[in-house]
């Protein structure tokens, strides 16, 4: 949970609505402090990327969505998906899951 509160909290996004590029402070810096390497415009921090909104999100999530996660991985209907391969890579693989069903 650490890491993954890290992330968000540390998340800063272009805000060139055309660039939209996403960066973390810690792992994965501009260049420059506060501004986009792409395009040059003010990176900026979402007003929920906070401890307090992570916590809250998180806590949801266990409480809501993992029973639900549990319930149907149980009944052998979930199927998973590799959410950090490319686009073209989980488009494939979500239809490879829906043509066989």
């Amino acid at each position: 949970q650490c890491i993954k509160n890290s992330i968000i909290v540390n998340r800063r996004i272009c805000s060139n609505s055309d660039c939209k590029t996403i960066y973390n402070t810690v792992l994965n810096p501009s260049k420059v402090e506060g501004v986009c390497d792409k395009c040059g415009a003010a990176l900026y921090q979402r007003d929920d990327d906070n401890l307090e909104s992570f916590n809250n999100r998180y806590n949801m999530y266990i409480e809501k969505t993992e029973p639900i996660i549990d319930y149907y991985e149980k009944k052998g209907v979930l199927h998973k998906v590799n959410g950090a391969s490319s686009i073209d890579e989980v488009a494939e693989e979500v239809d490879r899951v829906i043509s066989n069903d």
